[in-house]
């Protein structure tokens, strides 16, 4: 009996043993749809360097959160959830690497860049580019914070980190066509402005498709919950001629503290939001507490329009869905 009850204690031992390794070679990261497993190294490596923890304090919405006007959306979160779209759609280890790493170049205050940094010196005005700052200065920025010595270990050269490049077709796609990049931010705030469970987020990734060439859904009625969350926030917040008018405001400020050496060009290409916003903030200067004032008076003006336009299409979407068996809302 006393060598039964050993053998049993050492084969529960190995089971544990051999359970804890397995387990170990495995990561677990959240979503806003539930979990996902990294069992890549590479993605791994990359997603416990700098660059990455970074993205925690830069927030998708930019400058609005510190104001109030949007709830806590991190890049970090967006970039898990953009390489678990890529890596479920079974695309290569290189394009999951670009997928994860698609974001690490923003600026503090995510798009803020592309106003900063837009400036066409020769007629004095800001114009719009084709691609946004930080896909312009994307490789350089890795290349800084030494990407390249992490990818090449595993055979892949920094260029192919670019998430522009024609085989990401899972990663990247021109606007109309859907993208993880895309589909993910308008599954995400979805969720974070409670227009969406988590339920319903699950739904909709686990409902979607790739071809090889196009993202597409299996489920009508799943492809348009996601619609609407695209339409909607289009229309009320990115889109919005509100939010134009923030982040000119914001800008301004941020200019000003360039001007004054307050902050560096360092500090918007390399730090982070808060760190930022609370120089600004702590400066005094006049111009700089205007600037502020003005972004204040939008989110007074405008906020009240958003929620309320998101409790209406809640409702309205809650009451289309009613009665084709859909988690929408309920």
């Amino acid at each position: 009996m006393l060598q039964s009850n050993s053998t049993l204690k050492y084969h529960l031992f190995f089971m544990s043993l051999v359970l804890c390794t397995h387990l170990n070679a495995e990561r677990i990261i959240d979503t806003v749809w539930g979990k996902e497993v990294i069992t890549d190294p590479l993605i791994e490596e990359l997603l416990d360097h700098e660059v990455m923890t970074r993205l925690e304090s830069i927030d998708q919405s930019g400058p609005h959160l510190y104001f109030g006007i949007t709830p806590k959306f991190d890049r970090l979160s967006h970039s898990k959830g953009v390489w678990a779209l890529v890596q479920r759609a079974g695309r290569t280890q290189k394009e999951c690497a670009a997928a994860l790493m698609h974001d690490a170049s923003h600026t503090v205050f995510s798009h803020l860049g592309d106003v900063i940094f837009k400036k066409d010196t020769t007629k004095g005005v800001y114009e719009e580019k084709a691609h946004s700052y930080q896909d312009e200065i994307h490789l350089y920025f890795l290349k800084q914070h030494g990407i390249d010595a992490i990818t090449e270990k595993y055979n892949i050269p920094l260029e192919d980190l670019n998430p522009d490049l024609e085989d990401y077709k899972a990663l990247e796609q021109s606007l109309p066509d859907m993208c993880a990049d895309r589909i993910q931010y308008n599954i995400h705030t979805g969720v974070v402005f409670n227009m969406i469970s988590t339920d319903d987020a699950c739904d909709i990734v686990y409902n979607l498709c790739f071809d090889g060439t196009r993202w597409y859904f299996t489920d009508p009625v799943i492809a348009k919950k996601f619609a609407h969350l695209s339409v909607h926030f289009t229309k009320y917040l990115w889109g919005a001629p509100y939010n134009g008018a923030f982040y000119h405001y914001f800008a301004r400020a941020l200019r000003r503290a360039l001007e004054l050496n307050i902050i560096t060009h360092e500090d918007i290409h390399f730090s982070t939001d808060r760190k930022v916003f609370d120089i600004l903030k702590e400066s005094n200067d006049p111009a700089i507490m205007h600037a502020f004032e003005l972004c204040n008076n939008i989110y007074q003006s405008f906020m009240t329009n958003l929620m309320q336009s998101i409790n209406g299409a809640k409702m309205a979407m809650d009451y289309y869905y009613t009665n084709k068996d859909s988690t929408w809302l309920k």
